[in-house]
């Protein structure tokens, strides 16, 4: 996990549920459940948190959706530079997903998604799905509204999309349509 968003999240969580830090665990936080101080989690990854009353309570809860603002932005937070121009989604891959980018290098660029009728544009983490480059999925970083004719409104997660090759393009052209 990011030294800087491992920090933020146990900052918080020592905030708001009174942990101490012992030997590797947040220990004797108290349950947002049962209210007795026998909440949990591992101090190097706190994803879940957990009450240790597992008979008389047994709650369990994710660091995610208690905390969704340290979760998301990626877009401003993690910008692309000149060394990295993967940053957001490397970071979406890692703090949003839970992946290990280590493992993952090269399986993903880094795109961008904008339409007109949207809310926003995101970047996209960008996966080929073919050896020449011609199709792809992407993975919106920030879920984006689509206003569909007639005001419709559709929010997107993903984008799939299918570069035809030139030959087909060129015949599509001339009404051939590789006949």
């Amino acid at each position: 996990m990011n030294p800087a968003l491992l920090q933020e999240l146990t900052s918080a969580l020592i905030r708001d549920y009174d942990f101490k830090e012992r030997k590797g665990w947040l220990q004797s936080g108290k349950c947002p459940d049962c209210s007795k101080k026998e909440l949990f989690a591992n101090s190097s990854s706190p994803w879940t948190l957990r009450c240790g009353r597992e008979n008389k309570c047994g709650w369990i809860g994710s660091s995610k959706e208690l905390y969704p603002e340290i979760f998301e932005g990626f877009n401003k937070r993690y910008k692309p530079t000149q060394e990295n121009p993967n940053a957001t989604a490397d970071a979406y891959l890692m703090y949003q997903r839970g992946f290990d980018i280590d493992r993952i290098k090269g399986w993903y660029e880094q795109g961008n998604f904008w339409r007109q009728n949207a809310d926003k544009g995101t970047a996209t983490v960008r996966f080929w799905l073919d050896e020449k480059h011609t199709v792809h999925m992407e993975r919106l970083v920030e879920e984006v509204t689509i206003t569909e004719e007639g005001g419709e409104k559709k929010k997107r997660k993903a984008h799939f999309q299918w570069l035809a090759p030139r030959a087909l393009v060129a015949a599509s052209n001339t009404g051939d349509q590789g006949r």
